[in-house]
């Protein structure tokens, strides 16, 4: 099974926030930014923010990526499950490394711990075939990973780290963990 356990300090990142149920009928809560409101999950949060340009000032905004970021990466990946939500919500966050040049100015802006994280990297795909190749990363961590690895999981929290360019894509899942007790 690909995957590696790396350490990362304490980050921030920033973007479109929504909160969203975990059955994908309809909206749960709108977005926090601007107001605007996403239908039944994070997938048509993205197409909407494509079409909207929103999508396009949030890689403007972005700024450089990171040193412990892959430099082939994408400006823009998306989070779930960082803080709390009511029960049967879950909340994401289409996303950019803040960074020296970030302009974070009507974005919501989250603080990352430093932790220990394990990676899922994909293998390249067509863009279109993007939450399947997510869903079967998380499967991977859920199903094969964390029940016998020697790590546990921190919190619910997940990266989607995006690279690639327009015609292939590929992904990488960081899920926070820690050594088993």
């Amino acid at each position: 099974m690909d995957y590696r356990i790396e350490s990362k300090d304490a980050f921030q990142v920033f973007g479109y926030e929504g909160i969203f149920r975990t059955d994908g009928i309809g909206i749960n809560a709108s977005i926090l930014n601007d107001n605007a409101t996403y239908q039944n999950n994070p997938h048509e949060m993205w197409n909407q923010n494509y079409v909207n340009g929103a999508y396009e000032k949030l890689v403007s905004d972005a700024g450089d990526l990171p040193l412990f970021v892959n430099p082939d990466s994408c400006k823009v990946h998306g989070v779930c499950d960082y803080k709390q939500t009511e029960s049967g919500t879950f909340v994401y966050m289409q996303y950019a490394f803040r960074g020296k040049y970030s302009r974070v100015d009507g974005y919501t802006v989250m603080d990352i711990s430093a932790l220990t994280w394990v990676v899922f990297p994909s293998e390249k795909f067509k863009w279109d075939a993007v939450c399947e190749v997510i869903e079967n990363l998380n499967k991977r961590f859920y199903s094969e990973w964390l029940h016998t690895a020697e790590y546990e999981q921190v919190n619910g929290m997940n990266f989607e780290v995006y690279g690639g360019d327009s015609d292939m894509g590929y992904a990488e899942l960081w899920y926070a963990v820690k050594k088993k007790i």
